[in-house]
């Protein structure tokens, strides 16, 4: 009898044994992406708070956009508003079994209101702060409790983007 449910749970794990997908939507990293803001940062006497985030999926070359509010306030009680679109990839963590936002980079940002004097120490602290969070604040992590993503944890295979969707694909043997 112990012979034949080892041999159906072999049958039923070979099926699952080559590969292994999850699909991630852009309202699935957005509610996780959320989950980190506001991020804010005050230095001296400038103080910056990016919030409000939403994510869209780049298909070439397989990144991950994040355009956010962005609100500065500068010496002299000058305070500006605007945004910031900051970019940056999926990386995996196969020891966490985690996925982060590797290389956030702020590529775009404007405030209004706000000094060209100030406008690049803004994004230069900005810059700082979405590195320091973004980067090391899990997106994703598979569960322990889950059979699939246990197994999957040990080999990442591919990840991309296909149809506004984040395709991440594991070989699991």
């Amino acid at each position: 009898m112990i012979r034949v449910i080892l041999f159906i749970n072999l049958l039923t794990l070979s099926g699952i044994a080559n590969a292994f997908t999850l699909e991630f939507t852009e309202a699935e990293v957005q509610e996780k992406i959320s989950a980190m803001m506001p991020l804010e940062r005050k230095k001296l006497f400038l103080t910056m708070i990016i919030r409000d985030p939403i994510v869209k999926f780049l298909k070439n070359p397989d990144k991950v956009s994040v355009m956010a509010n962005i609100e500065a306030s500068v010496p002299g009680g000058m305070t500006g508003t605007g945004n910031v679109n900051i970019v940056g990839s999926l990386s995996y963590n196969k020891e966490e079994g985690s996925f982060y936002l590797k290389d956030p980079i702020i590529n775009e940002m404007h405030i209004d209101k706000i000094q060209n004097k100030y406008q690049s120490t803004i994004k230069d602290l900005a810059q700082k702060v979405v590195v320091n969070v973004m980067s090391t604040r899990s997106v994703y992590k598979l569960r322990d409790d889950n059979v699939k993503h246990k197994l999957a944890k040990s080999t990442l295979n591919s990840i991309s983007v296909s149809n506004q969707k984040l395709i991440v694909e594991f070989n699991l043997f």
